[in-house]
C-alpha cells in the first residue's frame, strides 16, 4: 500500500530533495501571497509553482495543507488535480484565491507557517522542511528595524561602547497601552531590558530608542572568564509590548567578537600584521613556540580557510569581513586572534 509522503518546502526559496530510485518528488517553490504580518479573518490570494523534483513523471491529485504553531493543521486546497504528465523538472502553477485564516486559531508570536503537499510516493526521503516566520496580529506586534545598528559593523567588540538608534513599529491590530520594551539577549545569557518607552503606541506608529554607551560585558554583567565556551556569541535585539509575553518579530542579530575571551585561555602573545589587511597577513609567534597550521573562521563559527603553518596567512579569495584566526600549536594551546579583511 502506498504511503503518504510529506514534502516540506520553503515559502520563498526553492529547495532540492534527495530522491532514491525512480520516484516523483513534488515540492513547491516561489510561494506568493503571504505577507510577514497576517491578520486573522483577512482573505489572501496564495500561489506557487508545484515542481517535480523526482526522476519520473507524475499526474494525479495533491492536497495543500498548512502547519501552524507546529500543531495546528489547516487545509488550504483539497484534490488539486495535475491533469497532464508532470515530467521531472517541470512545474505547474497552483493558486488558491480568498484564503482566510480562521480567527482564534493561532498563538501570539512568530509562527513558522509551512505549506506542504501530500502525494503518493515510495521515496526514502523523509522531509525537506523550512518555514517562513509569520506574525498573526491579534495583539500589538512590534517590528524592530535595522536603523542605527550599522554602528556595529559586522560585529560588536566585547570591550567597545556603542550608540545606536533602533526603531520599532506597531504592526499589530491593537494599540500598546503600556508602551514597548527593547531587549537584548546573547546565547545562554538571559535577556536584558535596555529601554522602556512609556507612552501609548497606536497601530502603525513608529518610535525610536536612543541607546548610548552600550557595552557587551557591562550589559550582561560578565567577565572574560564567563566566555570559555567554544561557540560564537550572537547578540539578538527585539522589542515587545510592555508586560506582554509573546515572541518577537524581526530580531536583529549582531555577531560579537569573542576573541578577547578566547585569548584569556592563553598567556602567550601573538602578533598578526597588517591588520586590517587587503591581502595577506604575517604571523609572528612567541619565542620558542611552533605552529602546525592556520584555521580561519567567520563570526558564525564556519571554517572559511585552512592551511599549513608558514609565516603568512594567505586567503585573498575570502570576502571582506571580520574573521577569527586560530593558530594550531605544537605542545601548546591554540592561539587566537581577530583579523579584518578589507
Amino acid at each position: 500500500m502506498k504511503s503518504l509522503y510529506r514534502l516540506y518546502f520553503f515559502l520563498v526559496l526553492s529547495l532540492s530533495v534527495t530522491v532514491s530510485q525512480a520516484q516523483p518528488s513534488l515540492g513547491l517553490s516561489n510561494l506568493a501571497g503571504f505577507p510577514d504580518v497576517i491578520t486573522q479573518g483577512t482573505q489572501y490570494n496564495v500561489s506557487g509553482w508545484i515542481v517535480n523534483r523526482g526522476n519520473v513523471a507524475f499526474s494525479g491529485s495533491i492536497d495543500m495543507k498548512m502547519l501552524v504553531n507546529g500543531t495546528d493543521l489547516l487545509s488550504v486546497t483539497n484534490n488539486f488535480i495535475i491533469q497532464t504528465q508532470l515530467l521531472p523538472g517541470d512545474s505547474v502553477l497552483w493558486t488558491e484565491n480568498n484564503y482566510t485564516f480562521p480567527p482564534g486559531q493561532f498563538r501570539l508570536g512568530n509562527n513558522d507557517v509551512i505549506i506542504w503537499s501530500t502525494a503518493p510516493s515510495n521515496s526514502s526521503a523523509e522531509s525537506d522542511s523550512l518555514g517562513k516566520p509569520v506574525y498573526f496580529t491579534n495583539s500589538a506586534a512590534f517590528r524592530l528595524e535595522n536603523v542605527g545598528f550599522e554602528v556595529f559593523g559586522e560585529y560588536a567588540d566585547l570591550e567597545e561602547n556603542y550608540t545606536f538608534l533602533p526603531t520599532v513599529t506597531n504592526e499589530g491590530n491593537k494599540e500598546a497601552n503600556e508602551g514597548v520594551d527593547l531587549f537584548v539577549k546573547m546565547n545562554w545569557f538571559a535577556p536584558v531590558l535596555l529601554r522602556h518607552y512609556d507612552v501609548e503606541i497606536d497601530i502603525n506608529e513608529t518610535v525610536e530608542f536612543v541607546i548610548e554607551d552600550f557595552n557587551v560585558l557591562e550589559t550582561f554583567r560578565i567577565g572574560h572568564g564567563d566566555l570559555d565556551r567554544n561557540e560564537p556569541l550572537i547578540l539578538e535585539f527585539f522589542a515587545l509590548e510592555h508586560d506582554i509575553q509573546m515572541d518577537p518579530i524581526n530580531e536583529r542579530a549582531v555577531p560579537v567578537s569573542k576573541v578577547t575571551g578566547l585569548q584569556s585561555l592563553s598567556s602567550e602573545e601573538l602578533i598578526v600584521y597588517p591588520n586590517p589587511s587587503n591581502g595577506d597577513f604575517k604571523v609572528v609567534l612567541p619565542n620558542g613556540l611552533q605552529a602546525i597550521g592556520f584555521d580561519v573562521f567567520d563570526l558564525q563559527g564556519k571554517l572559511v580557510h585552512s592551511q599549513d603553518a608558514t609565516d603568512i596567512v594567505a586567503f585573498s579569495s575570502i570576502p571582506a569581513g571580520t574573521y577569527l584566526l586560530e593558530v594550531r600549536m605544537i605542545g601548546a594551546e591554540n592561539l587566537r586572534h581577530l583579523i579584518v579583511r578589507e
